[in-house]
């Protein structure tokens, strides 16, 4: 799906805009480089609400990329599913939340733990 990109808008203090055709932008090829190893997950929980990823949003995971430290995962933990920054300290596998409320996880990588993929985007629908 193709999308008319006519320009940039403030976010801070008002600023004149002027309306300029200036691409048009596939929303597909801009946020899947790998299509066959995409995915979307529609998120549950506030673990991640800090990172700007809300319950009911959406986030596009990709399987080919390796997790660099701070990438934000979808992970398997045993029989469980979760969200969280990722952290590897020496041997150590860290997946951290974005909400206090949640605990830090420290794993060593025998434990049955499977990083699924990285987040790549988070779509929220307004209306």
């Amino acid at each position: 799906m193709e999308i008319l990109f006519i320009g940039y808008i403030s976010a801070g203090f008002p600023s004149q805009v002027e309306e300029n055709l200036l691409e048009s932008i596939s929303m597909e090829e801009w946020l899947v480089k790998n299509p066959s190893s995409t995915f979307l997950v529609k998120v549950a929980g506030e673990s991640m609400v800090e990172a700007g990823i809300l319950p009911g949003d959406y986030v596009l995971v990709d399987r080919a990329i390796p997790p660099k430290n701070n990438d934000i995962v979808v992970v398997r933990i045993e029989d469980e599913w979760t969200m969280k920054y990722f952290i590897r300290e020496g041997e150590r596998i860290i997946l951290k939340p974005a909400h206090p409320k949640y605990p830090t996880l420290h794993l060593l990588p025998e434990k049955d733990i499977e990083i699924f993929g990285v987040v790549i985007a988070v779509i929220r629908k307004y209306r």
